[in-house]
């Protein structure tokens, strides 16, 4: 949202230009609902269809490799380096998390046990549990282990 002031544009601009991408994506514009630019407000709203749908869409496009890449691996790096270690999961699963109060998500990419690669999306909204991350990380894992 600072950048988008800094460079001349407006926060309406902003959001304008994420919604003209989000349709070039195939995201319905119900799915995705955004008061702001930051992604900060309580307002703000995304599906995991819509999370989903967006990993898809970046999958097929030429720079979609890169995006994958730049994703945290599990037990390896970044957000999941201490997450879902001896698992098949484990070098195997590349996402992004995200936490706001009372609410935990993770999206990405994972390859199962048959080798069929998965886009994912799991969120927790008001989910009560001592960790949160414990239950995303076991959901996660099942898909990795290609567990339907």
């Amino acid at each position: 949202q600072l950048l988008l002031l800094q460079a001349g544009g407006s926060e309406e601009a902003g959001l304008a230009t994420l919604a003209d991408f989000l349709k070039e994506a195939g995201i319905p514009a119900g799915d995705v609902l955004l008061e702001e630019g930051a992604g900060l407000s309580r307002k703000d709203l995304v599906k995991p269809r819509a999370l989903t749908a967006l990993l898809n869409y970046m999958a097929a496009r030429p720079e979609g490799p890169a995006f994958a890449d730049a994703l945290p691996l599990a037990a390896v790096d970044g957000t999941l380096r201490n997450r879902m270690g001896d698992s098949p999961a484990v070098a195997n699963l590349r996402a992004k998390t995200g936490t706001l109060s009372n609410t935990h998500a993770l999206a990405g990419y994972v390859t199962t046990a048959a080798g069929e690669r998965l886009a994912f999306s799991i969120i927790l909204n008001n989910h009560v549990s001592p960790s949160p991350a414990a239950d995303l990380d076991a959901a996660a894992v099942l898909l990795a282990a290609g567990v339907q």
